[in-house]
């Protein structure tokens, strides 16, 4: 099935003396690429203390270079083409920040959202709020976006639905609105918005509702993406709300997918303790064979390389605070951490084991 977005409500931007905050809905050259990238909306806020700099200038060519980017790359997934271009176009910016030597003077952030067929992409870079509106529940989505090895942007896949209402706003939301008034936002008109009073705030927003077309998904490639998605939400009533939040946890590339190592791992215990003596070392031999050890090495090494990195980050972060891009790393590598707690708490086990029997033996 595929899905449409209809702009529902909206503030495009606001430029204060010092700010400027912008939502934007990119609209390629060829109509053709919105059947292979479907539609692509981001939400910017930059700020700085030096009031010389052309703010929306800087804006506007980030966001020709992630269009240009998104829209002209030819890697087949769509998550990877949507790391891929906000990692591009934040880095073109970084490199002009550098050469007009306003490093550590400029906060800035940025989200992404993509509808392409029935499954919801979103992407971002600092504190850019994405939530979901869906029978009647409200979830924040943004806060549990994961970042994978050392990439700065942080991404999420999973399948929309018809009539999901998302939000996604510029980061200074949370100065101004508060969850209620978001639901209420979800459920108004362009005039009720006007009527808010909300044009001379620093933020920018927009509501986005899913909507079917009845259409068949026609890329076979990029069909590809929805082995790897999940849902964002069962409206089922015996899930609870975080176990929805949850799933949206869940990257669509898999190198950290600990939870099914953890079910191997799991289910090799099980089985081995469930069966007679005669058939214990058939059982253990059949059930290790059985295990990825390949990617849980990967993960072990992910978890030992990230730890240092924080540790690191958190040094770095704490001599000098106005270095931001280290905060921004440093909450990067705890969600990793979180991800991979299982890795986490079987190696605390392993080095605490290792302990007591060295002090034993030694």
């Amino acid at each position: 099935m595929k899905l449409d977005v209809k702009i529902k409500t909206y503030i495009p931007k606001n430029n204060e003396k010092d700010s400027f905050s912008h939502v934007y809905m990119h609209d390629p050259q060829e109509e053709s690429l919105l059947e292979t990238r479907g539609k692509l909306f981001s939400a910017i806020d930059v700020r700085t203390k030096n009031r010389d700099v052309d703010i929306e200038s800087l804006v506007n060519e980030f966001l020709d270079n992630i269009e240009l980017e998104y829209f002209s790359n030819d890697v087949s997934s769509i998550i990877n083409i949507l790391d891929k271009s906000v990692n591009i176009a934040y880095s073109k910016l970084s490199q002009k920040i550098i050469d007009m030597e306003l490093s550590g003077n400029i906060d800035f952030n940025v989200g992404c959202f993509v509808i392409w067929g029935d499954i919801a992409y979103m992407a971002r870079i600092g504190e850019t709020k994405i939530y979901l509106f869906r029978d009647g529940k409200f979830m924040n989505l943004s806060d549990h976006l994961l970042a994978v090895g050392k990439s700065i942007v942080s991404t999420a896949s999973g399948y929309a639905k018809n009539k999901d209402i998302f939000f996604m706003s510029t980061s200074l939301i949370k100065n101004y609105l508060d969850e209620k008034k978001i639901k209420d936002i979800c459920n108004s008109s362009q005039e009720e918005i006007s009527q808010m009073e909300l044009g001379n705030k620093n933020i920018s927003f927009i509501v986005m509702q899913i909507e079917t077309t009845e259409e068949d998904i026609k890329d076979e490639e990029l069909e590809k993406d929805e082995e790897v998605v999940v849902e964002l939400n069962d409206s089922s009533d015996n899930i609870e709300s975080e176990e929805h939040i949850d799933n949206i946890q869940k990257r669509s590339l898999n190198d950290f997918d600990l939870k099914n190592k953890a079910k191997k791992m799991t289910s090799y215990i099980i089985n081995s303790t469930k069966n007679t003596s005669s058939n214990i070392y058939k059982n253990i031999n059949t059930n290790v064979k059985k295990v990825d050890w390949k990617s849980l090495m990967k993960s072990i090494l992910t978890v030992i390389l990230t730890f240092f990195e924080w540790i690191f980050y958190s040094l770095v972060y704490l001599k000098d605070r106005s270095q931001k891009q280290y905060k921004l790393k440093i909450n990067r590598d705890i969600e990793i951490l979180k991800k991979e707690k299982k890795t986490v708490i079987g190696i605390v086990i392993f080095l605490i084991l290792f302990i007591l029997i060295y002090n034993f033996f030694f």
